[in-house]
């Protein structure tokens, strides 16, 4: 494969498809229209970098999610090389000393709090009740992989990456999200600090917010047509006895959205490691796969460590045969991003954060077939 081909690709996929008769439409025009690569996206970043409401001014510079530019990386030897977004713009830790705490999070560290007027810029729909979490039928934990279900907007990077969470450390979640017991909830995210060499830090960044979530990103957003059925935000989950369905995918995503701006700037599509290390804390990179991207892979499972895997536009339209039909029928689409559940030897299963809305949401493949759908893969560091 040539090195153009093999360029990883940031994850995207806008559409949750609403049944098995339309999917295939969907899928060919998600594999037609990417908006958020090349030029596209370096524009987008450069007009959202200073406009975060959910951050005052004197805040503003230290928003260690918004970078000044995309990071490029042009190389002929891409294999198990590093192609991360840099989503890191901070060089001080001072900066985020000089913000205020709250003691009474999940852990302390960077406190960013929503407020009724100081919120996303999206029209929020009205306050949501229910558990934060509830086991469900065929739920190994409450915070559980089933649980989620991607909503119209792109951000199957994040929410596959979350997936990898609940998979290997559901307790991780659990232990990061907190009822105020006043209406609001406490989300423990984490903010990546890169020093003068490059190093990075990894910051408790707690995260207040009320579970009021978008319906439609915009008056503009055409793959939300019909908001009831389709939301914006991701969706579903298991319900309590009174019929409240659990917060904790919302709450978690929005909390990620109030961090970068808005469900729009999430929605721009991105990348895994990203996401993985604003979840875990710690250090993760995009990686094309390589010579032992399968072990790599395995040993990583092992270690109860998640992985998200991905897949390109070039890749899947070059798909024939039996390969293309086996795509077809597990939903296995270009520039969308997975989470690894098992991996052995023998076989691989990964699963799509569509979640109900995909026709297989947990494909199990021999590695051969992984290698020709996917190409890259977040590796922890």
């Amino acid at each position: 494969m040539k090195a153009s081909e093999a360029q990883k690709e940031k994850h995207n996929q806008q559409q949750t498809p609403k049944n098995q008769e339309n999917q295939n439409q969907l899928e060919k025009e998600s594999l037609e229209a990417n908006p958020f690569l090349g030029e596209a996206n370096a524009t987008l970043q450069k007009k959202t970098k200073n406009a975060n409401p959910f951050l005052s001014n004197q805040n503003k510079p230290a928003n260690p999610f918004l970078s000044d530019t995309m990071q490029k990386k042009d190389s002929e030897e891409l294999d198990n090389q590093d192609f991360s977004q840099n989503s890191a713009t901070l060089t001080s830790r001072q900066n985020l000393a000089n913000q205020s705490r709250h003691s009474d999070s999940p852990t302390e560290g960077v406190l960013q709090r929503e407020t009724r007027k100081v919120t996303l810029p999206e029209k929020l729909g009205p306050t949501q009740q229910g558990p934060i979490a509830q086991k469900g039928r065929g739920d190994a934990h409450e915070f559980s992989p089933n649980d989620v279900n991607q909503g119209s907007i792109g951000d199957c990077y994040f929410l596959a990456s979350l997936i990898g969470v609940a998979n290997t450390n559901p307790d991780a979640i659990k232990n990061a999200i907190k009822d105020n017991k006043d209406g609001t909830y406490t989300v423990k995210l984490y903010s990546v600090v890169t020093d003068d060499k490059q190093k990075k830090s990894f910051i408790p960044t707690n995260v207040i917010l009320y579970p009021t979530f978008p319906i439609s990103v915009d008056a503009s957003d055409t793959a939300n047509a019909d908001a009831s059925a389709n939301p914006a935000h991701a969706h579903g989950g298991d319900k309590d006895a009174k019929g409240n369905t659990e917060l904790w995918v919302r709450l978690v995503e929005k909390a990620y959205a109030l961090l970068m701006g808005s469900y729009k700037k999430i929605g721009s599509g991105g990348f895994g490691a990203d996401a993985l290390e604003v979840l875990t804390g710690k250090p993760y990179k995009e990686v094309v796969l390589g010579k032992s991207y399968k072990s790599r892979i395995i040993a990583m499972y092992k270690n109860k460590q998640p992985i998200e895997v991905g897949t390109t536009t070039t890749m899947i339209n070059a798909l024939t045969g039996d390969l293309k039909k086996f795509a077809m029928e597990n939903s296995i689409v270009g520039g969308h991003a997975y989470a690894v559940m098992y991996a052995d030897n023998d076989k691989i299963r990964v699963r799509n954060p569509w979640g109900k809305n995909a026709r297989n949401a947990e494909p199990v493949m021999s590695w051969d077939q992984f290698r020709a759908l996917f190409n890259q893969y977040s590796d922890a560091q």
